[in-house]
C-alpha cells in the first residue's frame, strides 16, 4: 500500500540523515547508477527481473550504502 511505501522510505532515510547532506546525496546518486545498470544487466541477461534479482539488487544496495557511510563517517 501506498501508506507503507511512505514509512518504508521514511524509515530508510533516518539512516542518510546521518551521513549528512554530501554523503546522503552520495548514496542517492551511487543508489541510482547502481539501479539502472543493474536493471540493464538483468534486461540483457533474462529479459527482465524476478524476485530473485530484486533480492540480489536489495542486498548490493544495502552494502553500497553501508561503503559510502563508511567513507563519510571516517
Amino acid at each position: 500500500s501506498l501508506e507503507m511505501a511512505i514509512a518504508g522510505a521514511a524509515i530508510g532515510a533516518i539512516p542518510l540523515l546521518l551521513l549528512g547532506p554530501g554523503g546522503a546525496i552520495a548514496a542517492l546518486i551511487l543508489l541510482g547508477l547502481l539501479f539502472a545498470a543493474f536493471h540493464a544487466l538483468c534486461l540483457n541477461q533474462i529479459g527482465g527481473q524476478t524476485g530473485d534479482t530484486v533480492g540480489a539488487l536489495q542486498q548490493v544496495s544495502e552494502i553500497a550504502v553501508l561503503l559510502v557511510a563508511s567513507v563519510a563517517l571516517s
